[in-house]
């Protein structure tokens, strides 16, 4: 991450000033381009890594600003409710069972919160993506550095991981290869109390959980300005399909 070389919070007005290290020297991924297969694997090895660091760490109680993932709940529920229906509208065209979709998906995320931030539990970037991201070295051997660490949170490692592959394009393609690799590299840092059938449940879980924050930001944006078409076009990509299959996915164990 970039080093911070000067920050000042006026408590009394809530305006703040930080000065980061220049990152202009290093490679910057363009949205035209996205990430490449390289690329993707660095960031899930650094995602380990920094979980594996954090993983279970009495320090962690020490962070009284950091906050668990299942502070989000209720809000992320009552958003969900309020955007679903918008979403459903804009895309849920020849679709049948939407409603009930919404309905298991609500009750969904409102366990995943929970299951989410029962121990063993780690720091959570949360946020990982291709405009918080610059890389270091060679383009066939990267080194990711990651900005923008304004939503952090403490939970389940699946739970950051999830948030970087739910919306990548290459999820597909590499989804199965990229779980193995995460699994692996905790092992290989010392992890040894994260079963991997529980991982992938709790991968699962924190799919469903991503989905859900954009499709309630709708709610409160609305879907006809530019924002509200992003966020459209983000949860599109998707698709109410993929939804259906990860609740099915979590529903068989």
């Amino acid at each position: 991450m970039p080093k911070c070389l000067f920050s000042r919070l006026d408590e009394a007005t809530g305006r703040y000033i930080i000065i980061l290290e220049d990152l202009s020297t290093y490679r910057s991924p363009s949205a035209k381009d996205g990430l490449s297969d390289h690329e993707i694997s660095a960031v899930v090895r650094s995602l380990a890594a920094s979980h594996a660091a954090w993983w279970d760490n009495p320090r962690l109680n020490d962070l009284s600003w950091l906050r668990p993932l299942a502070a989000d709940a209720e809000g992320m529920q009552s958003e969900f409710r309020v955007g679903w229906p918008i979403l459903v509208e804009r895309l849920g065209s020849g679709i049948a069972g939407l409603d009930a979709l919404g309905e298991q998906l609500t009750r969904t995320v409102a366990q995943a919160q929970e299951g989410l931030t029962a121990t063993p539990t780690t720091f959570l970037h949360m946020d990982v993506r291709l405009e918080n991201l610059f890389f270091a070295g060679s383009d066939e051997n990267p080194t990711p550095i990651f900005i923008d660490w304004q939503n952090v949170r403490r939970g389940r490692g699946a739970a950051g991981l999830a948030s970087f592959l739910t919306f990548l394009s290459q999820r597909d393609r590499l989804e199965d290869t990229l779980l193995m690799l995460y699994h692996s590299e905790l092992k290989r840092a010392g992890v040894n109390n994260y079963p991997f059938v529980e991982y992938i449940r709790d991968y699962r879980m924190g799919i469903l959980r991503r989905f859900a924050g954009p499709a309630g930001a709708l709610g409160t944006v609305g879907p006809d300005n530019p924002q509200g078409a992003a966020l459209i076009d983000l949860l599109s990509r998707f698709g109410l399909n993929n939804l259906e299959r990860y609740l099915q996915l979590l529903s068989e164990g």
